[in-house]
């Protein structure tokens, strides 16, 4: 009873963990660029009796000898999945949508490069006066080929091509190219690391994993990016699968605690014995 107990309390913290990531799934469902989190489970170590000393008993059995029990199960891996999300037209100039599933924007905070696919972009003037900054809601710059972007004062009618070059006009010199987005392709993103705001960032012990940042992050060739300006790509989140997640995951939690409420109840009847 005692190891019923043991493994129904070890399962159900799981189950609230697998929980508290489809809940903040569907929290997401209307976040541009969100990608959803899966989680598998697994087995935990399980203890082997040998009770049965004679071996004739044993003869014609299939089934492993002896008895196997386990001590509960645990999130085996959460994985970042990384389907498209469906494409929605804003027709706001400062809107971009990756219709490349594996890329990311690079945008920077205090020197940090960060990754994010919100393609939700703003415009911010310079303290100096010099121009205005391209920036994410948050404040982030983002990163073009030579740095932060940075469009030149007055300009308008801002352009964001296919490949990622961007062109304004002005009064004075007509249609300029500032800068060319720098986007990147992330080829192992269940390493990245999320830091909240639907942004991640290469892990801290890259050396540990016996990796180098070329290992995740890649260079994306002009060929290769595919952006839509005037839109947004929305979460690749599926209410309906979520739901019966949600559901499965709740039954799992109260089968665990019934079987927990019954060990504690036969232990309170073995207490009472005379």
């Amino acid at each position: 009873m005692l190891n019923t107990m043991i493994n129904s309390s070890v399962t159900m913290g799981q189950i609230q963990k697998q929980m508290d990531i489809i809940s903040n799934n569907m929290s997401n469902l209307g976040t541009a660029g969100f990608k959803r989190k899966e989680v598998s489970f697994n087995d935990l170590l399980y203890q082997q009796f040998n009770n049965q000393t004679r071996e004739g008993f044993e003869e014609g059995r299939r089934s492993p000898e002896g008895i196997r029990q386990g001590v509960g199960a645990a999130l085996g891996q959460v994985s970042l999945r990384m389907d498209q999300g469906s494409i929605k037209q804003t027709e706001r100039a400062l809107d971009v949508a990756i219709a490349n599933p594996n890329q990311f924007f690079q945008i920077s905070k205090e020197g940090e490069t960060l990754y994010t696919r919100d393609g939700k972009f703003y415009l911010s003037p310079r303290p100096d006066g010099t121009g205005v900054d391209l920036v994410t809601a948050n404040g982030e710059h983002v990163q073009g080929k030579n740095g932060n972007i940075i469009l030149p004062e007055g300009a308008k009618d801002i352009t964001i091509t296919e490949f990622g070059v961007v062109k304004v006009s002005t009064a004075n010199n007509g249609e300029v190219i500032v800068d060319q987005l720098d986007m990147v392709s992330v080829v192992r993103p269940q390493l990245l690391n999320a830091v909240g705001g639907n942004k991640f960032t290469l892990p801290e012990n890259l050396v540990g994993l016996n990796l180098n940042e070329e290992d995740l992050i890649q260079v994306t060739n002009n060929g290769d990016v595919a952006l839509r300006q005037g839109a947004l790509e929305m979460s690749n989140v599926d209410t309906g699968k979520e739901m019966t997640e949600l559901m499965l995951a709740q039954k799992s939690y109260q089968f665990n605690a019934q079987a927990l409420r019954m060990s504690n109840d036969m232990f309170g009847l073995i207490n009472q014995l005379r």
